[in-house]
């Protein structure tokens, strides 16, 4: 008997994004169901409705030497296929970046290209696909180097059914950009004054040098 036909390989959810290489993707395709009980307590009738299905992909950046784009819109259909709600990226100074999508779509009334949902530019942009990026924009200085960062893109989502329980409409709100820069050392500023800074962490150890974290938080718009 040969090989049975499965697929090997992760999956293309939100399309090809230059300069990544997609490693996991995953798309949960849910319902609700509704229920009514007899008279001795078991199930007469059930119904489902509200199918949705939520996708998420996890990439690595394949180059260095330069920089791999993002997704520019947060809240835009990408692929023609789903919403796209959150985008995180981690950096680090010994390996290359990585990259988390998530965004869903409904089975009935689903998302599309038109009428538009709420989109908004992020203007987020990688230093190199390889090593750290100060996603907070401080100065260094002297004495201190960026060890690593994240980012976390996103923005809320309501949506609505019909009287049949099937999806009519949704709307994308409160777009919000979230970063954490990890400094070997203690940078000049530790942003670009365009970022609300809600924490500061600073680290000491008898075998290392002094760490100190920044959180920043910084607001969308949608017009």
């Amino acid at each position: 008997m040969a090989d049975a036909t499965i697929t090997f390989g992760a999956t293309q959810v939100f399309g090809d994004l230059t300069g990544w290489s997609e490693q996991n993707t995953s798309l949960n395709k849910t319902s609700q169901r509704a229920s009514v009980l007899g008279l001795t307590g078991n199930e007469v009738a059930g119904k489902l409705y509200d199918e949705k299905t939520e996708a998420s992909a996890s990439y690595q950046a394949n180059v260095d030497g330069s920089a791999p784009s993002l997704p520019a819109n947060i809240g835009a259909l990408l692929n023609s296929a789903y919403i796209l709600t959150g985008i995180s990226v981690s950096t680090n100074w010994n390996a290359h970046a990585t990259m988390d999508l998530t965004g869903h779509n409904h089975t009935d009334n689903a998302h599309a290209a038109s009428p538009a949902l709420n989109s908004v530019a992020h203007s987020i942009t990688l230093t190199d696909g390889f090593g750290s990026t100060d996603f907070l924009g401080g100065t260094a200085g002297d004495n201190a180097s960026v060890e690593s960062s994240t980012i976390e893109i996103t923005c809320e989502h309501e949506d609505k059914n019909q009287g049949d329980g099937k999806h009519l409409v949704g709307q994308n709100y409160n777009p919000m950009l979230t970063a954490t820069v990890t400094w070997t050392g203690e940078p000049t500023s530790s942003n670009d004054g365009t970022w609300d800074q809600v924490e500061e962490i600073t680290n000491s150890t008898n075998v290392a040098h002094n760490q100190h974290v920044y959180r920043g938080i910084k607001a969308l718009a949608f017009s």
